[in-house]
C-alpha cells in the first residue's frame, strides 16, 4: 500500500506538469539564497580560522609603542633569551608595512610583513618553503589573492620577480592556505617594523609565563604577554554571532518562500480533492494521504536542485567579480542536503494542514 501511495504521488506530479514546474522553480529560487549564503559563510569561516596559529598554548604580545625605534638586533637578543627558558617550545616575531609593489604587468600597494621562521611554522607553512624563503634575503611568499593582483594573466607566478623599494624579490611560493590576514612575507631584516611577539609553550605553565614577562618588562620592547587562546575565542565568538544571524535570515527567507510555494501547491491539491474524497470513502486513511503528500514534497525538493545548480555557478561567478567568494565543500553539500530535507518536511506539513477532511467531503458532494 505504501508503494501504491508513492506511485500515486509520482503520477500526480506528471499529471499536473505545469503546476509541478512552477512549484519546482519557486522552490529553486527559495533554496538558492540559503545555499549561496551557506557557501559564503563556510568560505568566510575558513578565512577567519586560517588567521589563527595551528595548535595550542600560544601567547602573544604587541610592541611597546614608546620603544618603536629600537634596533632589530635587540629584538633578536630578547628572542634568544626567551627561547632558552624551560617550557618554551618556539618563539617568533613579525611586523608589516605597506609598500608599493611592482611586477612586470601590475603596480599594487599592499602590506608586506617581516617574519621569523617560527611564525611561519605556527601558521602551518611547509618546512621546505620556509627553508627556501630564508636561504637568501631576496625571496618572498605571496598569498594567492595578492599573486592574482600582481600577475593578472595567472601564468608563471612562482619564480617570477617583483620589486619592492627598488629591490627585486623572487616569488618562491603562492600559498592558497596562507594565514595571518593573507599578507606577503619576507625574512626579518634590519629595516623591519616589529609589531608582535608570539610564544608557543610546551605546556600551559604559569612559571614560564612569569619568567618571559619579566624579560619583556626589563627590555621594554613589548607589552605584557597574554593568552592567545582568549583572543582567538573572542574573535571567533563575534564571527559565530554573525554566522547565526546570517543563517537565521536564510531560514526566515526559506520559510517565506515555502509559504508562497504552498499557495501554488494548495491550489493544485484542490484539483485533487474529489479524487482523495473518493479514496477516503473507500477506506483510505490519513496516513495514505500523508505518504502521498510527503512523497510529492520530497520529490519536488530534490527536483528543485536541478535549476539550482546553474544558478549557483552563475552566482559564484557574479559574486566573485564583486569580491565576494563562496566555496562548495562536502560540509556545504551536507548542509544543502539538510536544507532540502527540512524544506520537504516543512513543505509537506504545511500542505497537510491545508487539506482537511471537511474539504474532501465538500468536494465529493459537488
Amino acid at each position: 500500500m505504501i508503494l501504491y501511495d508513492m506511485l500515486q504521488a509520482v503520477r500526480s506530479i506528471r499529471r499536473n506538469l505545469v503546476f509541478s514546474i512552477i512549484i519546482i522553480l519557486s522552490l529553486s529560487i527559495g533554496l538558492l539564497f540559503p545555499i549561496v549564503n551557506m557557501a559564503s559563510v563556510y568560505h568566510t569561516y575558513k578565512v577567519v580560522t586560517a588567521q589563527f596559529y595551528v595548535g595550542e598554548n600560544y601567547y602573544w604580545a604587541k610592541t611597546n609603542n614608546k620603544e618603536k625605534n629600537r634596533d632589530v638586533r635587540e629584538y633578536l637578543t630578547l628572542l634568544e633569551k626567551i627561547r632558552n627558558i624551560n617550557g618554551v617550545e618556539a618563539v617568533g616575531i613579525q611586523g608589516n608595512t605597506a609598500f608599493n609593489v611592482m611586477s612586470q604587468s601590475s603596480f599594487v600597494e599592499m602590506p608586506v610583513r617581516w617574519v621569523t621562521k617560527d611564525i611561519l611554522k605556527f601558521e602551518g607553512i611547509p618546512n621546505n618553503i620556509i627553508e627556501e624563503l630564508f636561504s637568501k634575503d631576496n625571496k618572498i611568499i605571496l598569498p594567492l589573492a595578492r599573486a592574482n593582483e600582481l600577475f593578472p594573466n595567472g601564468k608563471n607566478l612562482t619564480r617570477s620577480y617583483i620589486e619592492i623599494e627598488d629591490k627585486k624579490y623572487q616569488v618562491i611560493s603562492v600559498y592558497q592556505g596562507f594565514s595571518s590576514k593573507f599578507l606577503a612575507s619576507i625574512p626579518l631584516n634590519d629595516r623591519s617594523n616589529i609589531q608582535e611577539l608570539v610564544v608557543k609553550f610546551s605546556s600551559n605553565d604559569e612559571g614560564t609565563l612569569y619568567k618571559i614577562n619579566k624579560l619583556i618588562k626589563e627590555s621594554k620592547l613589548f607589552q605584557e604577554l597574554k593568552s592567545y587562546d582568549s583572543y582567538k575565542y573572542n574573535k571567533l565568538e563575534n564571527e559565530y554571532a554573525k554566522y547565526a544571524f546570517s543563517m537565521g535570515l536564510c531560514i526566515f527567507l526559506l520559510i517565506f518562500s515555502l509559504l508562497n510555494t504552498i499557495s501554488i501547491l494548495a491550489y493544485k491539491y484542490e484539483r485533487d480533492y474529489q479524487k482523495w474524497g473518493i479514496l477516503h470513502t473507500f477506506g483510505a486513511s490519513k496516513n495514505n494521504l500523508s505518504i502521498q503528500v510527503y512523497t510529492e514534497t520530497i520529490l519536488y525538493s530534490l527536483l528543485s536542485l536541478l535549476p539550482v545548480v546553474p544558478g549557483l555557478v552563475l552566482a559564484k561567478y557574479i559574486l566573485g567579480e564583486l569580491g565576494i567568494y563562496i566555496e562548495f565543500s562536502p560540509q556545504v553539500f551536507v548542509g544543502v542536503f539538510l536544507i532540502v530535507l527540512l524544506t520537504s518536511l516543512l513543505f509537506g506539513w504545511l500542505s497537510l494542514r491545508k487539506i482537511k477532511k471537511s474539504n474532501l467531503l465538500k468536494a465529493l458532494l459537488g
